[in-house]
């Protein structure tokens, strides 16, 4: 009994700092300054801290690796109308690192390699995902995972305007 005791008291002091650490990414903010480099902390789906986070850990780090870190892209401008209901997990917009559309916000994240950034899509095969956006995150939490979709979809429909 003594053992369990000891253990809840000493658990907290071994918790993560934040749910996830994105490390040596070029931070690119929205501001129309130049990129920079910076670690980037997600807690309880927000964006916590921005600087040198090198004592800071995480649930899940990832290595950005020489990748861009901007805010989530925006479609201001998308005919997505009867779209969500074909395909109301929206894969097609989270892997080409879009993570909220406006047709009739949050301040989510996309993790980058300009370089790889292409549509794979054609007008004979229409659907087909986009390459180089690794990790997207939509309220904190990861969609998509070194390329790859995840289960989670923690976004939510936006009533029509």
């Amino acid at each position: 009994m003594r053992t369990l005791a000891l253990l809840l008291l000493v658990s907290p002091l071994f918790a993560n700092d934040y749910d996830v650490v994105i490390r040596h990414a070029r931070v690119i903010d929205g501001s129309g300054n130049p990129w920079f480099r910076a670690d980037l902390a997600v807690k309880d789906g927000r964006i916590a801290a921005i600087g040198r986070l090198a004592a800071a850990t995480a649930t899940r780090t990832i290595d950005a690796r020489e990748r861009s870190l901007a805010p989530g892209f925006i479609d201001v401008h998308t005919h997505i109308e009867g779209g969500v209901e074909k395909n109301p997990r929206g894969d097609n917009f989270l892997l080409d690192g879009v993570t909220t559309v406006i047709t009739g916000n949050s301040a989510d994240l996309v993790l980058f390699d300009p370089v790889r950034v292409q549509d794979k899509s054609t007008y004979a095969q229409p659907h087909q995902y986009s390459q180089g956006f690794d990790f997207v995150l939509v309220n904190g939490q990861i969609v998509v995972d070194d390329g790859k979709l995840t289960a989670a979809r923690p976004g939510q429909p936006l009533r029509h305007l």
